[in-house]
């Protein structure tokens, strides 16, 4: 079965609500202003769900042809499944009677937009996650997620490396889209720092401010030369730099097609990683 624009059935409304959930988001472009909107999810086959299922194919090497057919179908409801399996499975139970194992730990977050409320971390960098939770909330901003820990399961593709971090709950995504949409209002403002460095500053309230301005913001429809922001912010960068080893570059797909989430991934410092894996039943 092709499910395409111009369906309508409970199928197209399970490929939204799937799409929805993985993040996938609705972008218009009127007049060169890119503009990000919730894909709705109603049952009906339109142009915002064909675009969204264009950036899904696009991004895990598919043809992209707007068509949810057998090929599609069954690497959304793979990519999903392990998606649910990384946001609802850390795995606590692991512990009984093996001290030395690393296990996952649920932590909160900042929901934003179609962020999430919580993600997974592994159990000995959970306690540096939390200060700097607690931290950004005394300065009156936000820690959005676009997730902790990635499956083993999870598909490769040119936006995701099959050696990162995040397989071993030491790296977390902030909300792709709580920044680089509209500087004057985003949660983050982003500033460019090198080709595949960047740095990011946090909206807070005034008496915790750090910077009342900040020149060349970038965005999604200016990546290079960016615009100037007024505000009340802190870095965020910075205060993430006790707690973490590095921040993950922005890989090639990024650099080519989105910034993405790549460009807010924080690395934390743990244990050095050893035959005492993660586990989860």
């Amino acid at each position: 079965m092709l499910v395409k624009r111009g369906s309508e059935s409970s199928v197209v409304r399970s490929i939204q609500e799937m799409l929805k959930e993985l993040g996938f988001v609705a972008r218009r472009v009127d007049k060169g202003v890119l503009s990000v909107h919730a894909l709705e999810v109603d049952g009906v086959f339109g142009p915002n769900t064909e675009a969204v299922v264009l950036d899904f194919q696009g991004s895990h090497g598919l043809l992209r042809d707007g068509i949810v057919g057998p090929n599609t179908m069954k690497l959304l409801e793979d990519v999903y499944s392990s998606h649910i399996l990384e946001l609802n499975s850390p795995g606590l139970d692991a512990t009984d009677g093996m001290p030395d194992r690393y296990v996952f730990e649920r932590v909160k977050a900042d929901k934003y937009g179609d962020g999430y409320d919580r993600l997974s971390l592994r159990n000995d960098v959970v306690v540096s996650y939390t200060e700097v939770l607690e931290e950004v909330h005394r300065r009156g901003g936000v820690l959005t997620s676009s997730g902790g820990i990635r499956s083993l399961r999870a598909h490769v593709n040119r936006s995701r490396s099959a050696i990162s971090f995040h397989y071993l709950g030491r790296a977390l995504d902030l909300y792709v889209y709580s920044g680089m949409v509209d500087p004057k209002s985003d949660p983050y403002v982003i500033k460019r720092e090198e080709p595949r460095s960047y740095r990011v500053y946090c909206r807070c309230r005034n008496k915790s401010a750090e910077l009342d301005h900040i020149d060349s913001a970038i965005s999604y429809n200016d990546r290079i030369e960016g615009q100037g922001v007024d505000g009340s912010f802190f870095d965020l960068t910075a205060l993430f730099a006790d707690n973490i080893n590095q921040r993950c570059a922005a890989n090639r797909m990024a650099r080519r097609c989105r910034i993405g989430s790549n460009t807010r991934t924080y690395l934390f410092r743990g244990r050095t990683p050893s035959s005492r894996f993660p586990q989860r039943r």
